[in-house]
């Protein structure tokens, strides 16, 4: 690639090489095309999953409560200024995210760990809570399948509300 593309324009650039000229210039318009739509999807789709988390958590839900397009919105123009800002400082961003967000897991798993080993009841309490309803594995397993491929997605939005895919 380095070779092929010494100025650092890659390999669309090749590719337009590749087709004469309005050919070239078309399909790498496309690509980016693709590309730019692409990547706003993502970020409209990642927005407003973040927002709806943020409106459905217990603890901010009645400040929150139908501002979840505002809060989309907000999220995307907080993305959009720090894509404008730089991609590296976007990349510096993601990092320091994703080091709380595996912290914060950390504190979960070790906070549960640690409440099962102090309180050894709690291993026997749920497998007693298991096997009340159904008494053995094999009625569990059971009952997991007949009601499990009924779940919300496993229903397409087109098919209308039934027993099996309630609305």
């Amino acid at each position: 690639m380095a070779e092929e593309s010494p100025r650092g324009e890659g390999s669309i650039a090749m590719l337009s090489r590749l087709l004469s000229f309005w050919k070239g210039k078309l399909f790498v318009l496309t690509l980016l095309g693709f590309a730019a739509t692409d990547f706003l999807i993502t970020i409209t789709l990642s927005a407003a999953d973040a927002s709806t988390h943020l409106v459905e958590n217990p603890h901010l839900e009645a400040a929150l409560h139908d501002k979840q397009m505002i809060i989309t919105l907000a999220l995307i123009a907080l993305l959009g200024a720090v894509f404008l800002k730089g991609f590296l400082e976007a990349i510096g961003v993601a990092v320091v995210l994703v080091g709380i967000y595996l912290s914060l897991n950390v504190v979960v798993v070790v906070t549960g760990l640690w409440h099962v080993i102090t309180e050894g009841h709690v291993v026997t309490d749920w497998t007693a809570a298991l096997t009340t309803e159904h008494g053995n594995v094999f009625a569990m397993v059971g009952v997991a399948l007949i009601v499990f491929p009924s779940s919300r997605w496993v229903c397409p939005a087109s098919r209308p509300a039934s027993p099996s895919c309630p609305t």
